[in-house]
């Protein structure tokens, strides 16, 4: 009987790429989770010998395991892993609901009318442009007042804080902040509600998330949600605002803002211009005439300014603040519609002398006068947007000449700055564009 010879199996190269995936925690602090997506290529060959069994006459069979050889070559991105500050809530937080996308700016027009910010803010970056701080600011958004909202934004920041703002109002706000350093915060006005760590953020785009629906509070960083909080006694609807601190050193840089919620933007509806005056010279053409003017006149030598109104025609001389004796009121202006005034006072609401100039707001007919601004600087020369919401004034409370910016309905302490520098703001009556002056350090 014949014996059967055993041929060893050729050498087996497998080919082509296999691909794993690993989890991998680094071990600093503050720590990241980094996920490697590592891919095999190449060539692996085998180092192990084939056994074979012969049973009878005929071809031997053969079979062996290959390993493979090499090491793979890894990629990584990198999400953030919360260290908590507080224990986690107690109540479970209500599902988020679904909102459409009322509004979506990517800053890459010269001025968006949606946003409350100071052009010289916005400034180019890889593509397009981007708002850029360098110092203090909020940026305030005209989204009506929502009880849920979404608002997702991306972020670059190389030192201080950013920070997110809903359901403002005069009484509180729900904020997200994000520093540089890795520190988020939630608050409910100035009292924070959750904080933690996520480790340094590192200088590129990041997103951050925030969204608060019926007082549950959700936030999130490049995906991940990080913070979250159950308010008990839920905020009232509000404002939406982005606020930049803390940069002694660095810079933010904000784009891409998207808000969702229930309550659509209104509709802008520019101004409607009366037909021309028959007679006019040709092209001549006129608006309503305001029924009234305002004006300030001295009434003593100590300074004692009062506000009167006159018809045009010259007659119905009215002294508006003739009961206040004792304080200056001066630089009227009337609202769009003609229904109230804005002034500057140096009256002490509380009695008992003066106090530095704030901006006050009355009835074109002297009733109903309101304190707008309370502030131990001097605010003065008010303006009134088209709308007739809001007011810009120039301030000197961050120590030069500023201009400010405040709904007629709001606290001094919610007016956002427009421009670091500047003086003499006038609204635009067609848009909502607001010129200004600035003073460059020459000799007039």
């Amino acid at each position: 009987m014949p014996v059967p010879t055993v041929t060893d199996a050729p050498l087996v190269v497998p080919t082509g790429t296999q691909t794993a995936t690993a989890t991998q925690t680094a071990t600093a602090s503050p720590t990241w989770i980094e996920t490697l997506v590592a891919t095999i290529t190449g060539t692996a060959g085998v180092s192990e010998t084939p056994s074979a069994t012969a049973t009878g006459s005929g071809t031997p069979t053969a079979s062996w395991t290959p390993t493979l050889e090499g090491t793979p070559t890894e990629t990584a991105t990198f999400l953030p892993t919360l260290t908590l500050d507080f224990p986690t809530p107690v109540r479970t937080l209500m599902p988020e609901p679904v909102m459409p996308e009322i509004e979506a700016i990517g800053f890459d027009a010269p001025y968006v009318s949606d946003w409350d910010y100071a052009e010289e803010v916005l400034e180019p970056r890889d593509s397009g442009f981007a708002l850029r701080f360098r110092s203090p600011w909020y940026v305030r958004s005209r989204v009506p007042e929502q009880n849920d909202i979404i608002l997702s934004a991306n972020v670059r920041m190389t030192g201080g804080r950013f920070s997110i703002y809903t359901h403002v109002t005069d009484m509180a706000w729900y904020r997200f902040a994000i520093s540089a350093s890795g520190l988020v915060e939630l608050y409910r006005g100035e009292q924070v509600v959750g904080s933690g760590t996520i480790g340094a953020i590192p200088d590129t785009w990041i997103t951050v998330r925030f969204s608060s629906t019926s007082g549950n509070l959700r936030a999130s960083v490049q995906g991940v949600e990080v913070l979250t909080f159950a308010d008990d006694a839920p905020l009232p609807p509000g404002k939406v605002w982005l606020g930049v601190d803390g940069i002694p050193e660095g810079e933010i840089w904000a784009d891409n803002l998207a808000v969702s919620g229930f309550v659509p933007m209104p509709e802008i509806v520019p101004p409607v211009m009366e037909p021309e005056v028959p007679g006019a010279p040709e092209g001549l053409s006129t608006t309503t005439v305001t029924e009234v003017i305002a004006f300030d006149y001295l009434l003593n030598t100590e300074g004692n300014y009062a506000i009167y109104t006159i018809s045009p025609s010259g007659t119905g001389l009215t002294n508006l603040t003739s009961d206040w004796t004792n304080s200056a009121e001066f630089d009227p202006v009337l609202s769009p519609d003609g229904s109230k005034i804005a002034f500057v006072s140096n009256r002490n609401p509380q009695g008992g002398g003066t106090t530095d100039y704030n901006i006050w707001v009355m009835d074109s007919d002297g009733t109903d006068r309101r304190q707008i601004t309370a502030h131990t600087a001097n605010d003065y020369s008010p303006t009134w947007r088209r709308d007739g919401q809001a007011l810009a004034f120039v301030s000197n409370r961050n120590g030069n000449e500023s201009i400010f910016v405040i709904g007629v309905n709001e606290t001094s302490s919610q007016a956002g700055v427009f421009a670091a520098v500047g003086k003499d703001p006038d609204y635009s009556p067609v848009n909502d564009e607001l010129a200004f002056s600035v003073y460059n350090g020459g000799t007039g």
